[in-house]
């Protein structure tokens, strides 16, 4: 392989081009430049000089699995029992596939992320390696997984709703409300969003155009966990298939036996111009589907939600919780120039397309600006605190004072290597902190101004302060030896880029971030009744936790 490799870089032709059958690749993440692997089988009929387009199959390992042993498993190579070989030793040396109507992938999805955040864009970077090498059918992409697979195989295409053109989610976890660590009262109203934005049963309304496979073992308990999707489907009318066998949690092996879940996804086209289309969003990642693309919400807390459907040049939408919405339907739908009209209640509105409209007073009226408008939340510069972890990182340790230093350290390496995920972001003191980096990648700043100089450099100018032995929200003014704050906030000296703030006036204050459970909102201020929420959920009905102030910061990123 080395020879053939050399041979190919020589003679300047992509080494990698030539691949048929199974091969281990990797491409460099442009979040943390680290090499990332991934599984790849390409059918043995695939040729690179022919112009035909091959569907492309995306498969998701479990929790505490990898992507080797799921990847056999979707070939229906199950592991050697009689051998006790283990998952690591089926993943790494198992039998490889041969054969396979669909080029397939297995990413790695940095460990046990669920296939959020970085997970998700591990998912993406390697679709675009296997892209930029193959000929990939874009109406033939689909996507499957199991467990922590299964929600991501319905998480991902519901957050991208004009990718993939079937899945299947198999023993996934879809509602975040039938967990018994999170079914509770206490949850604040921002958490309780947070929850519903995890969940995809609150997205299912973009599944339109995705044909759904959902399979759990009537054994795996709760069976709500699958049950309470299939019913949201099944409201909307969409098209998805419902099986419960008679088993436990493994229903994997049953479903893709003999190839069967080649022959279930591969009867599926992605639409390129469907006439009827339903985009519900509730970050600013995911804001178009087709022809449809919200502008800007009105509320950090709430889902926007257009459903509109175009026929003989005439647009009928139903907006809620949306500022502005553009309408860009192409051919076949509408010619190029040609004149649509858009009804949204009762209003009517004529105009070419693209056609921007703007929310005003109870109606709509066709947009009067640009939108979405400057200094609103926008993806990769806003919050959620959680959502930083879409973009490049660099944490930058505050090194001025020398009580704070040791601190920083630990906590940068606390937040830099989330639990399970396997990430190698760059940790650099504040001192060496060049434009190249404030520019390029999302700053984690650790420390308070004081003690952190790239935060002392524009502190000023962020929406929550931290000096002297204070933090302050608004009006409010919080103190205390554990008292701190983490907030996500654009870089007021590069607005495309974020800042994540993780500081405390005192050091402990610092410290105590590492407490902070997984939902989060833009903005948490803490002390030490954050500690019962170490490793949990939530604080909001967690024993003896509560925050000192938290929420989300309205569309201008001022605090409400």
């Amino acid at each position: 392989d080395a020879r053939r490799i050399a041979r190919d870089l020589g003679r300047d032709r992509d080494p990698f081009g030539s691949i048929r059958g199974y091969e281990r690749m990797a491409f460099y993440s442009r979040l943390d430049g680290s090499p990332q692997e991934y599984e790849l089988f390409v059918p043995p009929g695939y040729r690179p000089t022919s112009t035909r387009e091959w569907p492309l199959l995306v498969t998701l390992h479990g929790f505490q699995g990898n992507a080797g042993d799921y990847f056999r498993n979707t070939f229906g190579l199950p592991r050697d029992h009689e051998s006790d070989e283990s998952l690591d030793a089926h993943g790494r040396h198992g039998a490889a596939p041969t054969q396979g109507p669909m080029i397939v992938i297995a990413p790695t999805g940095r460990g046990q992320s669920f296939y959020r955040h970085a997970g998700e864009v591990d998912i993406f970077e390697a679709m675009d390696d296997v892209r930029r090498r193959f000929h990939v059918a874009r109406d033939r992409i689909y996507i499957t997984g199991g467990s922590m697979g299964g929600t991501g195989a319905a998480y991902v295409p519901y957050r991208n709703p004009d990718v993939f053109a079937a899945a299947a989610a198999l023993a996934g976890y879809h509602d975040q409300r039938v967990r018994a660590d999170t079914n509770h009262r206490g949850l604040s109203a921002a958490e309780r969003f947070l929850e519903a934005e995890r969940s995809d049963v609150d997205w299912a309304e973009n599944g339109l155009h995705l044909p759904m496979l959902l399979v759990r073992g009537s054994d795996d308990r709760p069976v709500e966990w699958t049950r309470c999707l299939v019913r949201r489907l099944e409201e909307l009318h969409y098209t998805v298939e419902h099986r419960e066998p008679d088993s436990g949690h493994n229903v994997w092996t049953e479903t893709y036996a003999e190839g069967a879940i080649f022959r279930w996804l591969g009867r599926y086209r992605r639409p390129s111009h469907p006439e009827h289309v339903h985009l519900r969003t509730a970050r600013e990642s995911t804001l178009e589907s087709f022809w449809v693309r919200i502008e800007q919400r009105e509320a950090p807390d709430r889902f926007a939600n257009v459903d509109a459907t175009i026929v003989d040049s005439v647009i009928s939408a139903a907006i809620e919780g949306a500022r502005a919405v553009t309408f860009s339907p192409e051919p076949p739908l509408v010619e190029p120039g040609a004149t649509v009209r858009v009804r949204v209640g009762e209003t009517e509105l004529t105009s070419t397309v693209p056609m921007t409209i703007e929310r005003h007073d109870n109606g709509w009226r066709l947009a009067t600006q640009r939108w979405p408008e400057p200094g609103t939340r926008r993806a990769g510069a806003s919050g959620p605190i959680r959502d930083v972890f879409h973009e490049p990182l660099t944490f930058v340790i505050g090194t001025q004072s020398p009580a704070h230093t040791l601190i920083n350290q630990l906590v940068a390496d606390h937040w830099a290597h989330p639990h399970g995920w396997i990430v190698d972001y760059p940790i650099v003191d504040d001192v060496d902190v060049t434009e190249e980096m404030m520019a390029q990648t999302t700053l984690v700043l650790v420390g308070p101004p004081s003690s952190n100089a790239v935060l002392g450099r524009f502190a000023d100018r962020l929406p929550i302060r931290i000096d002297g032995d204070a933090v302050h929200v608004g009006d409010q003014t919080h103190r205390g030896e554990q008292v701190g704050a983490v907030f996500v906030a654009p870089n007021p000296e590069h607005p495309d880029r974020a800042v994540l703030v993780i500081a405390g006036p005192h050091p402990l204050g610092t410290w105590r971030s590492t407490d902070l459970p997984d939902i989060l909102p833009d903005y948490v201020v803490y002390d030490e009744r954050i500690a019962g929420a170490h490793d949990q959920w939530a604080c909001g009905g967690t024993e003896g936790c509560a925050y000192l102030a938290h929420g989300l910061f309205d569309m201008t990123m001022r605090l409400p």
